[in-house]
């Protein structure tokens, strides 16, 4: 015999723009929930008019939100050329960390020491361009570091 709690109860919402969705009342407060939760999380990083993050404007943020990276060159408008430089440069320690890890955000699959030596700035003994590595950056950094790393994996972008 089936009760109140178990018959199907289905509702519609408007999402906007002409898209709505139905289903059960748990489900659809799920969603919006998780959608929500999508937006505010995006919403850390600059957006363009339709709503989608801006990645020029994001990598900067992101660059910004590491402290031994606020002065670098190349990244107030976002240059990768200019900022390769500049991590070439004799930054050294958690700088050097966090300026591979934006390399890395920005072109994930780029070898950059290989587009260091294309730029004639790269010398393989110096490593300014070495692949990111995670669990050495860790050690590294201090929680101001850490912190700006945790805000990127919270709500990642892809320029």
């Amino acid at each position: 015999m089936l009760t109140n709690e178990d018959k199907s109860i289905e509702i519609e919402v408007d999402l906007g723009d002409g898209k709505r969705v139905s289903g059960h009342p748990n489900a659809i407060n799920t969603f919006l929930a998780a959608r929500e939760a999508v937006r505010a999380r995006n919403a850390r990083w600059p957006q363009t008019a339709e709503g989608h993050v801006d990645a020029l404007a994001a990598m900067t943020t992101l660059a910004r939100s590491f402290p031994s990276l606020r002065g670098a060159d190349g990244i107030e408008p976002w240059d990768v050329e200019r900022f390769a430089r500049w991590l070439c440069m004799g930054t050294s320690g958690g700088g050097r960390r966090a300026g591979r890890f934006v390399l890395y955000v920005w072109s994930p699959r780029t070898d950059h020491r290989e587009f260091g030596r294309d730029l004639g700035i790269e010398r393989a003994e110096d490593g300014a361009l070495d692949p990111f590595d995670l669990s050495d950056a860790l050690g590294v950094w201090d929680e101001e570091h850490k912190r700006a790393f945790i805000s990127w994996v919270e709500a990642p972008f892809w320029p």
